[in-house]
């Protein structure tokens, strides 16, 4: 339990940031930082996959990845473009 310490602290770090901007500003910003969080870590784990485990450079998942920030950013904004 001593060696998984710094995760834990940084999870409760993160937590204790995410619920101050829940209350602070909105829990609609709070929500939405939570989700870009989550979807840098599954794309941060798919990468870590191909790279890391793999050792493989795959130029196709790099524009499925461009693609799907493409569609992040266009989701995200007011305007529709």
């Amino acid at each position: 339990m001593r060696q998984y310490a710094n995760v834990i602290t940084a999870y409760l770090i993160m937590i204790g940031l995410i619920i101050l901007v829940g209350v602070f500003q909105s829990w609609n910003v709070a929500l939405a930082i939570l989700n870009f969080c989550l979807i840098s870590a599954v794309m941060t784990m798919g990468a870590n996959i191909q790279w890391g485990y793999a050792g493989l450079i795959n130029f196709g998942i790099m524009g499925f990845t461009a693609l799907g920030g493409l569609e992040i950013g266009r989701a995200s904004c007011r305007e529709r473009v």
